[in-house]
């Protein structure tokens, strides 16, 4: 799957820049670590000294052209601690524009609202375990693969999410960090979760209405 992943990433930055008036391409080479500052460890490989010990390479290629545009997304990082490499496609979409529509298709990260760390409105998925091991604050967001459009008008502007796939937070494990396990007496064995199966009557649907009064921004969401 990873060769795959790979081999489809080196087909888009190849072939795109013939199909796009305007291309870029950046990205950035980082490493990750954070260390716990006491001598407690947790059980397992994963509960040594090291909460992160990462090495990442993130990719970004935009491509842009009248009415359209397309933005890829992705990281290949190595973690240290459990040894493996892995690709994580974080953003893949297409825009379209038309008049006072705007239509964007593919994996997406969404906000809505402008707090930092307060996410009243903002009910889209999260990592958790990335934000408190110590990762850069933009691995807090989690893509959904969505379907978003924006309707603008001066009399009021809406924004409609279609989610058909449910994406879970990413939430902190206890093999790297001390929880408090409120259900320490079930064993792992009978703990089971269960999330939404891939089907129509299952699909998330989120709406924003917003406008301008009196220079603040009002919105109802729904």
């Amino acid at each position: 799957m990873l060769k795959l992943r790979i081999a489809l990433l080196i087909f888009l930055v190849t072939v795109t820049p013939a199909l796009a008036e305007e291309v870029s391409l950046h990205g950035f080479v980082q490493g990750n670590y954070a260390a716990r500052i006491t001598a407690e460890e947790l059980p397992g490989p994963e509960g040594g000294d090291f909460l992160l010990g990462e090495e990442r390479l993130q990719i970004k290629l935009a491509a842009a052209s009248q009415g359209g545009g397309f933005f890829l997304k992705t990281d290949f990082f190595h973690d240290v601690i459990v040894r493996t490499t892995e690709m994580d496609v974080r953003e893949a979409y297409i825009d379209y524009s038309a008049g006072p529509l705007d239509l964007r298709i593919g994996r997406q990260i969404i906000t809505w609202g402008v707090g930092d760390l307060l996410f009243i409105n903002d009910i889209f998925p999260k990592d958790y375990a990335a934000f408190f091991s110590g990762r850069p604050l933009e691995y807090l967001k989690i893509g959904s693969d969505a379907v978003k459009v924006n309707l603008f008008s001066d009399l009021i502007s809406a924004e409609w999410a279609v989610i058909p796939f449910f994406q879970s937070d990413h939430l902190p494990s206890s093999n790297r960090f001390f929880l408090f396990d409120p259900f320490s007496g079930v064993s792992g064995t009978q703990r089971m979760t269960e999330e939404p199966r891939a089907e129509f009557e299952n699909t998330e649907l989120a709406l924003r209405l917003f406008r301008n009064l009196f220079g603040l921004d009002a919105a109802v969401y729904a």
